[in-house]
């Protein structure tokens, strides 16, 4: 008789949200950081029944917590029109800092409890 595997059981996943990372939000699993997004469809779409639906949509798949946060600011930074290149630089620049103080802080946290095994 062929011997027959049982799948592994998936560790739980965490979820990180922050007012500073709206619209998005991130789940961490034993595998990936994932961005993903609370999305509302369209009650009128011909396909909706006439219902509108709330669901999570994943965006995107990172191996750490600080490509996450990165890729998030980038999409923070493309959210909006500009009218020229001077103000999306300034917005993205202010975006940017403000990821990278959390991000500095993660991987700070993330680098000693690494340290102290």
């Amino acid at each position: 008789m062929p011997e027959t595997k049982i799948p592994k059981k998936r560790k739980s996943i965490q979820t990180i949200r922050d007012p500073r990372l709206d619209p998005y939000f991130i789940t961490k699993d034993e595998y990936s950081y994932t961005i993903k997004q609370v999305v509302t469809s369209d009650a009128d779409h011909f396909r909706s029944k006439g219902k509108s639906k709330t669901y999570e949509k994943a965006l995107y798949y990172h191996s750490n917590m600080g490509q996450a946060l990165n890729k998030i600011s980038q999409l923070q930074a493309d959210g909006d029109n500009y009218n020229n290149l001077d103000d999306f630089i300034a917005e993205y620049k202010i975006i940017s800092e403000k990821i990278k103080s959390y991000t500095d802080e993660y991987n700070e946290i993330h680098k000693q409890s690494i340290y102290k095994k």
